[in-house]
């Protein structure tokens, strides 16, 4: 059977209620074999109301003597940090993008992956905006496309004050920026 029709089945006097961050949810819990795994796995099912017919959410834990707020604050962690912080620094601090052969030049990248997603999540979590901020950045997102919009803006700026009012050449300018 599909797990979406397990929990369909359960009957709402069978479901028992949970409160997390604020909010009551209800809940059925068993620990059991399922296919193509070797040891037991404790199912738990949760919905928002206590007659729902489909639930909001179902998670499956080796941790069969867990209990179900762990099991909760488990996942809630996972997944506002490790899963976010896999899928930003894949998607905006080119953790994907790595073409580096040795196993040193990899981790080196992968430090400053890291370096950059702890500071600009440290400036996300003041919720205001920083002193080079013009606004208020609420994501990973956000912040990397301001930084990139901030960096760009300057680098130009520089380079047309290089070239108007140091009289520099635009080749030497160009040089500069190490994009010969």
């Amino acid at each position: 059977m599909h797990v979406i029709d397990v929990a369909r089945s359960i009957e709402p006097e069978n479901r028992k209620p949970i409160e997390w961050n604020g909010k009551k949810q209800w809940y059925f819990t068993k620990s059991c074999y399922i296919p193509k795994v070797d040891h037991k796995v404790r199912i738990l099912i949760l919905w928002r109301g206590k007659k729902d017919k489909d639930p909001a959410k179902v998670l499956v834990t080796n941790r069969i003597m867990w209990e179900v707020r762990r099991i909760q604050g488990v996942y809630k962690k996972r997944w506002s940090g490790t899963e976010t912080f896999h899928r930003d620094g894949k998607q905006y601090l080119g953790m994907g993008d790595c073409q580096l052969r040795s196993g040193q030049s990899q981790t080196r990248h992968m430090y400053l992956v890291i370096l950059a997603h702890s500071l600009l999540v440290s400036i996300l979590k003041n919720n205001h905006p920083s002193e080079w901020a013009k606004v208020t950045l609420n994501t990973i997102g956000e912040a990397c496309r301001f930084v990139l919009k901030e960096t760009l803006g300057k680098t130009i700026s520089w380079a047309v004050d290089e070239i108007i009012k140091k009289h520099r050449k635009r080749a030497d300018v160009i040089t500069a920026l190490g994009l010969v």
